[in-house]
């Protein structure tokens, strides 16, 4: 098999990887990180080409991660917990009146600081099918180190949404 040219990446031998590739992009006005991660120095054309289709639909990747967040604001506890300790406890009162005015969107507070939250990094983990993708944000300026996370498969399609710390 021949080099295969990865969006964002450039030519990459599927028989002798690295173990890690990055690089910082502008995605809807912000700079995020974009890494590849292997476990092993070579990798079958088909994940490679999953990999090519994902890269290239990094703005629908974000947009499905977000619905996702959404979703499970509406429907589950994973984010709600979150953003409730951060709005009862966690952030100063000055700082979260001023995420919560420069909301971008919502209407319940719960909505609005989730909107404050930013995409900072996308790794791709090819030989992961159920965590081919993993989607972080975090709150603006490094406020605390808490990310929201977003897991895709290899079709682009969320399969977990969670809290790390």
């Amino acid at each position: 098999m021949s080099n295969f040219q990865l969006p964002l990446f450039g030519d990459v031998n599927p028989r002798s990887l690295e173990e890690y590739y990055e690089q910082d992009i502008e995605l809807g006005g912000k700079v995020v990180r974009i890494d590849l991660n292997f476990e092993m120095v070579s990798v079958s054309e088909k994940k490679l080409v999953a990999l090519q289709e994902l890269l290239a639909q990094l703005p629908t990747l974000q947009a499905t991660a977000w619905e996702a967040f959404q979703q499970d604001l509406a429907t589950k506890d994973t984010i709600k917990q979150l953003l409730r300790f951060f709005l009862d406890e966690k952030l100063d009162k000055t700082v979260l009146a001023d995420l919560l005015a420069n909301a971008k969107e919502g209407n319940s507070d719960e909505e609005k600081l989730l909107s404050a939250f930013e995409l900072k990094r996308i790794g791709f983990f090819p030989e992961q099918e159920n965590e081919f993708v993993i989607m972080d944000y975090s709150l603006p300026n490094n406020i605390n180190n808490y990310l929201v996370v977003a897991y895709l498969n290899s079709k682009g399609k969320v399969t977990v949404v969670e809290i790390e710390d």
